[in-house]
């Protein structure tokens, strides 16, 4: 089983204020979802505006096709895909994947 992940956080003041609980919390969690999917993990962020920070991590568990696709997958345009369990089979997620790197 695949697993996705994507957290959204508004920093009122835009600059970091350290390691908070939360973000040990969110640690933890990602810990957990590594394990979902043990054959790969990949993790995004991203800042957006001054306030805004985005976080998207995949894990994946690859049974079928040929090639495993990382994810998140992410193209010029910086938009992201996550998805759990299989799309199209792979086929069309793996040529897209292609194009994109």
């Amino acid at each position: 089983m695949c697993g996705i992940y994507c957290y959204l956080k508004c920093n009122k003041f835009g600059e970091s204020t350290g390691i908070s609980c939360e973000d040990t919390v969110l640690q933890s969690l990602k810990e957990y979802l590594k394990h979902r999917g043990p054959d790969a993990f990949s993790e995004y962020k991203i800042n957006i505006g001054c306030k805004w920070l985005a976080n998207f991590a995949g894990s994946v568990l690859w049974m079928q096709g040929s090639d495993l696709t990382m994810q998140p997958l992410i193209d010029d345009e910086y938009n992201i895909l996550l998805w759990n369990g299989d799309v199209f089979n792979g086929s069309v997620v793996r040529k897209l994947g292609t194009e994109m790197l």
